[in-house]
């Protein structure tokens, strides 16, 4: 199993225990609406609990045990980096101290405030399509009754399409985003692409895969494959439905010559050391 896919498949039990959270925080707008046979009284009441601390209160404690989770695997991809590397020992002193074992406030709350954000609006876009569609039965005619059914029925769905969007992109993001902010704290400049070296992989992403990063210029691997850019460059886990990593360069004596090196939009071909510090004048040596 590659680096790359034990990153995944840690990465995958954190999404699904993520969106089975959400799911059940949906689950109280479904018993908020049940019952309720007057389409405007559905949308209210979906409305008034997106306005309820409770509602509030249980996106937050889904979020934070989420990313708790995220730190808690993100161990084992130090690890990989540690057994790779010709830093190793300095890499476990390091984990020792719990100096890996830490996070930047300012970073974990920004990632706990995103995820909480994003998540709060389900509930006012599945109202505004509520309404939406109350409004375009009454023009046909529909009785409210029969609207309030069918209203009820198709609420499972718009729920649980969003939370499915949200937990996978956003576990993924929060995992690279963890990961930026430890590096940071130690040093580390630079990655490695992984990808899970499988058919769902994007092309683009397998253009990417194994090419050295850095985390202050981040890619369009879009754009890189002769693609319609995605619209901003991003790390690994950046973008929707990516399962790719970054597995940390903790010293450019492990980097890999001949080595593919993304720098200011192109991929580079570099065939040693002192070819990478040209390239990269400021790289350093080692953590």
């Amino acid at each position: 199993m590659t680096p790359g896919e034990r990153a995944e498949s840690s990465r995958r039990i954190t999404e699904n225990r993520y969106r089975r959270a959400l799911s059940r925080v949906m689950g109280d707008i479904r018993r908020a609406v049940r019952g309720l046979t007057d389409p405007d009284a559905i949308v209210r009441a979906v409305e008034h609990y997106a306005d309820s601390k409770a509602f509030d209160d249980l996106v937050n404690l889904s979020v934070e045990r989420m990313i708790t989770a995220q730190k808690v695997a993100m161990r084992s991809t130090w690890r990989e980096a540690a057994a790779a590397s010709t830093q190793g020992r300095k890499i476990y002193e390091l984990m020792r101290k719990e100096l890996l074992g830490t996070m930047t406030g300012a970073r974990m709350n920004a990632i706990v405030t995103q995820n909480s954000s994003l998540i709060k609006t389900v509930p006012s876009d599945v109202a505004r399509r509520l309404s939406i569609f109350a409004k375009e039965m009454a023009l046909k005619g529909e009785r409210p009754e029969a609207t309030a059914k069918r209203m009820q029925a198709v609420l499972p769905h718009l729920t649980n399409v969003q939370i499915t969007r949200i937990a996978r992109t956003e576990t993924a993001k929060a995992q690279s985003a963890l990961l930026e902010a430890r590096c940071a704290e130690i040093g580390v400049t630079m990655y490695q692409w992984y990808t899970c070296k499988d058919g769902s992989v994007r092309q683009s992403h397998q253009l990417m895969q194994g090419v050295y990063c850095l985390w202050s210029d981040p890619p369009d691997p879009e754009a890189l494959a002769g693609e319609k850019s995605s619209g901003h460059p991003y790390h690994p886990g950046g973008i929707y439905n990516c399962r790719c990593i970054a597995l940390p360069v903790v010293a450019v004596q492990d980097i890999h010559f001949p080595a593919r090196v993304y720098k200011g939009g192109k991929i580079h071909s570099v065939g040693n050391i002192q070819a990478l510090k040209k390239l990269i004048p400021d790289i350093g040596t080692t953590i």
